[in-house]
């Protein structure tokens, strides 16, 4: 059976790469006007590590993204609200 490809939409994994670097930049935004990355993992508990790929668009678990959202003091719908 030979798949017909539809080159009219952006292939779902581009989408969300896009969809992640847009909350990693929201995320990167909120967070530098109070601290800088060490100074907010530090503070809130949370690893660096999942700081730095939140930033950076990379995939990060839910829980991370709660913790996130709690030490930024926004809801995990506003964060998903600001991306298109």
């Amino acid at each position: 059976m030979k798949v017909k490809k539809n080159y009219n939409r952006t292939p779902i994994a581009v989408h969300n790469k896009k969809r992640m670097r847009q909350i990693g930049d929201f995320i990167k935004e909120f967070r530098r006007d109070m601290y800088s990355r060490e100074e907010f993992a530090e503070i809130n508990n949370i690893p660096k590590s999942v700081i730095e790929r939140a930033e950076n668009g990379e995939n990060i678990t839910v829980h991370s993204v709660f913790r996130i959202c709690d030490a930024l003091q926004i809801s995990p719908e506003g964060l998903f609200f600001e991306v298109e």
